[in-house]
């Protein structure tokens, strides 16, 4: 049994279809029947296909298409809700048995391209054409998300009227600031060579065996479309998106492999573009027809995806078919390591893709010619002359195309358009497995000196997912913390801390296998099925192997296998929980069924990809579930995610909170040993004195009154005028912390000694030194920028200690500071004892 978590958080675009014809095809309309009966038979609800479930595949339907309600109209909706809901004649669920599901799935997205294909002639004539008043007082929406849809096609002109103004703003406040930046910037002196950063040499690997490449289990099919940062070595989202050809040619011969590849020299960065070429308008106008050339590329396979999604998550969020190309990504997640090339990627306003950054002894740090800040504006996938342009494709997609199978070969178009490089130029990487160290377990030990008493050995373990190799259990986050924890007791350390943050959680099996180091043997967690039948998980282990003082870390990110592991620490009374509010509050098991098991014998059952289905709840020991209420800290520590809507509550048709009976066997310790009373008060009294977090409840109150109006101006003088204020805010604040973290500086080097504890470190005989400034690019080299807006960068951290990274520090300290003094009054009164005693004899 295993368990996957990927809260979809923000919905803003669509794009899909392949590249190329697909292979032949299922039979989409078996598969649909298919699907339905498995969903019936299997899910944890059971829910009956009837009207609401119909209005609920509508409705999901309809948002995977359309999230943002731009495109539809609501007489669109009104004529789908009455032919397929409701006391039609034909709804979805009697088509779907019927094994006729396309002809509404396919009828749904035929009118939804013909109202993409009319939105983008109109953009078309409003960025040729249209004189834009940017002088008045208008206002327009932040978000749609809870927008009603726009009535008809003159209400969604309106909107779009008003959407394309506030891009073109947009764009042309960044570009002017972006020039501006460029005029600022102080230019070397005539004759100087600028000194290129010295970044490390690759060091030789071993040949690693192949592996299918590791992807997501994202519960809905959409990415956000942002400038956010994406790698390879994230994990790319599932959706399916068309690129375009600009070689259209027949493939002819395979080239020949590249020479073997010798090590690299210095990755030298390469100059910064300072702004785009194209003019804003032609900018977002080809941004939309890209748009539209995906929407009217689409195939039969990925019609069907987007609706099988729907009428899955219409029993919960969880719920989700996946595509064959979905389904081959969802299996890679968890294994940590993928097969590509090695290079962090974000996309630019000006519709490339940057290179941020170059993995370390990856295929492209060993090749040597693709550099930091390199913008890719096309992808070769096989090296055979069929060029895809990636100009305004969202990063997810870029990274697809870059991702292959181990020693095959793809070409990279550089167009970096600079004085310096202002030629097209493709390098070619041989593909290779490359392990994902920034999303393995890690540890430092954290030497404290106090001003009174002894000093103390912290250790602190980050957990980034609880990812298992399902084929042979390597990598496995049980695996490397037992081995992390193994090194920190030969260190000597004091006590430990967890970290949890931002970790989605990912198998169950490994939940009770990790908590057997930190608890005796007794049950972990408990898992319902829609029988009522009720399996309980245990931790094998007579004894832990590590029994001392324990924090454990959470956020509202924190989901699913790390909201059990940490809800069973909390409830045996074995750790202190700290962090945000709560956890995300998933309390559901999911698995995946391939659909091609459940045609018929005479139907061909390729592509027919796979049902991801929730089929149990799990609940922690204490007999309440997760769901939705995730797991409240002990001490709470102020957040803004505490102000957005992030959790398992504000997803649709998330199951309901419940409770059944507490797991025989459940006896938890003594919660007395924790010294709760007075390490929380302490934890108090510092966050209530903490500079830092009076910051983050400033940024709380700020968060809500954005979230609340959900309106930003289009006249530009009070948008920059606004922006002027946050960077002034900004400055003010940096300048303040400057000056106080340099004096906290200070005072961390007389406290604080830091040992860096990675899983290449377990066999050193000495643990090296942490230095922050080498250790960042010893995993990926990355260059530093400037926010595009010009918005001042914040210091860094003292001691790389973010403020809930120290208070959680703190708290340990405080709990082995407790628990020494309670042992010495326990000396003292047994010394007292012991005296009354020998008077009285």
């Amino acid at each position: 049994m295993s368990l996957f978590i990927r809260p979809l958080l923000a919905v803003t675009a669509l794009f899909f279809c392949s590249l190329a014809p697909l292979p032949a095809a299922a039979d989409f309309n078996a598969v649909g029947k298919a699907l339905t009966i498995m969903l019936g038979d299997s899910h944890f609800d059971g829910l009956r296909f009837e009207n609401n479930l119909n209005k609920r595949i509508l409705e999901r339907y309809l948002h995977n298409l359309d999230p943002e309600k731009l495109y539809l109209t609501q007489e669109d909706v009104d004529e789908f809700t009455v032919q397929y809901t409701g006391q039609a004649q034909s709804p979805f669920d009697i088509l779907l048995l019927r094994s006729r599901g396309m002809e509404p799935a396919r009828e749904i997205y035929t009118r939804f391209a013909t109202r993409v294909a009319e939105r983008t002639e109109y953009i078309e004539r409003l960025t040729d054409n249209a004189a834009f008043n940017f002088e008045g007082d208008t206002m327009v929406a932040r978000s749609r998300k809870n927008a009603a849809w726009p009535q008809d096609s003159f209400a969604a002109q309106r909107i779009w009227g008003l959407k394309i103004a506030d891009e073109l703003l947009t764009e042309e406040l960044l570009r002017d600031e972006l020039l501006q930046q460029q005029e600022q910037a102080p230019k070397p002196a005539e004759g100087a060579a600028e000194e290129p950063p010295a970044l490390p040499e690759p060091s030789p690997t071993k040949e690693e065996p192949e592996k299918p490449e590791a992807t997501p289990a994202d519960n809905g099919k959409r990415p956000e479309q942002s400038a956010a940062t994406k790698t390879e070595a994230e994990k790319p989202s599932p959706d399916a998106i068309p690129a375009k050809v600009v070689n259209e040619n027949p493939p002819g011969p395979l080239p020949a492999p590249p020479q073997a590849e010798e090590p690299a020299p210095k990755v030298v960065p390469a100059p910064e573009p300072r702004f785009q070429k194209d003019s804003p308008r032609k900018i977002i106008k080809k941004r939309y027809q890209r748009f539209q050339e995906s929407v009217q590329a689409a195939a039969d396979e990925e019609i069907a995806d987007y609706f099988f999604s729907a009428v899955a998550q219409a029993h919960d969020p969880h719920s989700d078919y996946l595509s064959v190309a979905e389904n081959e990504r969802f299996d890679r997640e968890l294994r940590n390591q993928l097969t590509g090339i090695g290079a962090e990627l974000s996309s630019q306003p000006d519709g490339s893709t940057k290179v941020a950054g170059i993995i370390v002894n990856g295929p492209a740090h060993r090749q040597g010619q693709l550099q930091p800040n390199d913008r890719i504006v096309a992808i070769d996938p096989m090296n055979d002359g069929r060029v895809v342009d990636v100009t305004f494709l969202p990063i997810e997609r870029v990274v697809q195309l870059i991702l292959g199978r181990k020693d095959t070969f793809v070409g990279i178009i550089i167009h970096n358009r600079t004085a310096e490089d202002s030629e097209k130029r493709k390098v070619v990487i041989r593909r290779g497995t490359i392990e994902l160290k920034n999303a393995a377990a890690s540890a430092e030990v954290v030497k404290v000196a106090q001003p009174e008493g002894a000093p103390l050995s912290l250790g602190w373990i980050t957990i980034p997912s609880f990812y298992l190799d399902f084929e042979d259990a390597d990598p496995s986050v049980y695996r490397d913390v037992k081995k992390l924890v193994s090194r920190l007791k030969r260190e000597g350390v004091d006590g430990i801390a967890l970290d949890l943050r931002n970790n989605p959680g990912g198998s169950l099996t490994e939940v009770p296998l990790l908590a057997g180091l930190f608890l005796p043997r007794g049950p972990v967690v408990q898992a319902k099925d829609q029988t009522g039948r009720v399996d309980i998980l245990s931790s094998t282990p007579l004894s832990p192997i590590y029994s001392g003082p324990l924090v454990v870390v959470t956020d509202r990110n924190s989901a699913s296998s790390s909201e059990i592991f940490a809800g069973v620490l909390q409830d045996y009374n074995r750790a202190i929980i700290v962090g945000e509010s709560s956890t995300f509050g998933k309390g559901t098991v999911q698995e995946k069924m391939g659909v091609a098991n459940f045609l018929r014998f005479m139907q061909d059952p390729s592509r027919a990809g796979d049902l991801k289905a929730t089929v149990q709840k799990f609940y922690r020991v204490t007999g309440s579930s997760t769901q939705l209420r995730g797991v409240v800290p002990d001490i709470v520590l102020p957040s803004v995610n505490d102000s957005l809507e992030i959790g398992e509550r504000y997803l649709p048709h998330a199951l309901p909170h419940d409770a059944i009976r507490p797991a025989p066997g459940f006896r938890p310790m003594d919660r007395k040993g924790l010294h709760l009373p007075e390490v929380a008060e302490k934890s108090r009294q510092r966050v209530q004195a903490s500079q830092d977090f009076k910051y983050i409840r400033e940024d709380i109150i700020q968060a809500e009154v954005e979230f609340r109006t959900n309106l930003v101006s289009l006249n530009p003088k009070k948008r920059l005028d606004n922006a002027k204020t946050e960077k002034e805010r900004i400055a003010a604040r940096n300048r303040e912390r400057r000056s106080r973290f340099e004096r906290m500086q200070q005072f961390d080097d007389q406290r604080y000694h830091f040992l860096r504890l990675a899983l290449d470190d377990l066999e050193r005989a000495q643990l090296e030194t942490v230095d922050r400034d080498r250790d960042s690019q010893a995993i990926i080299l990355r260059e530093e920028e400037n926010d595009e807006m010009g918005a001042e960068q914040a210091p860094e951290w003292p001691s790389g200690l973010d403020p809930y990274k120290r208070e959680a520090l703190d708290i340990l300290t405080d709990l082995l500071n407790e628990i020494q003094a309670a042992e010495e009054l326990e000396e003292l009164k047994e010394a007292v004892r012991q005296g009354t005693a020998a008077g009285q004899l």
